[in-house]
C-alpha cells in the first residue's frame, strides 16, 4: 500500500519499485520490509493532501470535529495534472459538493488543465496566484465553457476565496485548491502554517 492517493501515484510507486529491481542487480539491498514501510509514509504535501480544518479555531483538526470542512490541496499545473487530479476526484473521495479554488500562471494550458476538474465543481473560485507570471480571475473566467462560467465567482484572492468556500461548506463538501504550486504555497502557508517546497515547471505524473 501507498500513503498517496490517486492512480498516478499508485504508477509511480511501481515505477520506484522496477528502479528498486534493476538496483539490487547492482548489488544494492533494499529489504522488503523498508519497500512496504517506505511506500506507507511517504507523504508529499500539496499533493493530493486531504485535511480538516477547524475555521473557528484556525487549525487542522481530526476527522469528525463538528464545523469543521476537508480540504484537499493539489499541484495540478498542466493539463496531465488536470487529468489526474479529475480522476482522483471521481474515484477516490466522496462528498455533496465539491468548492474548486483554483488559480494558474497565464502561459500555462489554462482550458485543458482547468477542464477535468471545473466540470466536477458546483462553485469555483477563479483567483490570482503569487507571481508575475501568473492570470487574472478574468483570464481564467475566459478558458471556462459557458456552463462552467455560470458556476464562476472571480476572487479578488485566495484568502476572499477560502472565507467564501468555508463559509459555504458543510461536513460532507470538499474544498479542492488546484491550478498552480505558488497557489498551494500560499493556501497551505495560511491553513496550516508550513509551505510547500516545490518547482512550477514540474511535471505531473
Amino acid at each position: 500500500r501507498t500513503g498517496l492517493a490517486g492512480l498516478h501515484q499508485r504508477i509511480n510507486g511501481a515505477l520506484a519499485l522496477a528502479v528498486i529491481e534493476l538496483l539490487q542487480d547492482r548489488n544494492f539491498t533494499i529489504s522488503p520490509a523498508a519497500i512496504r514501510e517506505g511506500l506507507h509514509r511517504t507523504r508529499w504535501p500539496g499533493r493530493l493532501e486531504l485535511f480538516h480544518y477547524d475555521p473557528r479555531t484556525e487549525m487542522e483538526v481530526a476527522e469528525g470535529i463538528p464545523g469543521a470542512v476537508r480540504f484537499l490541496l493539489d499541484g495540478a499545473h498542466n493539463p496531465a495534472g488536470g487529468m489526474s487530479l479529475g480522476r482522483a476526484l471521481e474515484r477516490n473521495f466522496v462528498y455533496k459538493k465539491l468548492f474548486l479554488v483554483w488559480g494558474s500562471m497565464a502561459d500555462k494550458d489554462i482550458a485543458a488543465t482547468l477542464s477535468p476538474v471545473a466540470r466536477l465543481a458546483d462553485t469555483i473560485y477563479l483567483v490570482r496566484p503569487p507571481g508575475e507570471r501568473s492570470a487574472s480571475p478574468q483570464q481564467l473566467l475566459a478558458a471556462l465553457s459557458q456552463q462552467e462560467q455560470g458556476r464562476a465567482v472571480p476572487v479578488e484572492s485566495a484568502v476572499a476565496a477560502l472565507k467564501q468556500a468555508m463559509e459555504s461548506a458543510s461536513v460532507d463538501d470538499l474544498i479542492c485548491v488546484a491550478g498552480s504550486l505558488y497557489l498551494i504555497g500560499e493556501v497551505r502557508s495560511r491553513l496550516l502554517g508550513d509551505l510547500v517546497s516545490d518547482e512550477e515547471g514540474a511535471s505531473d505524473g
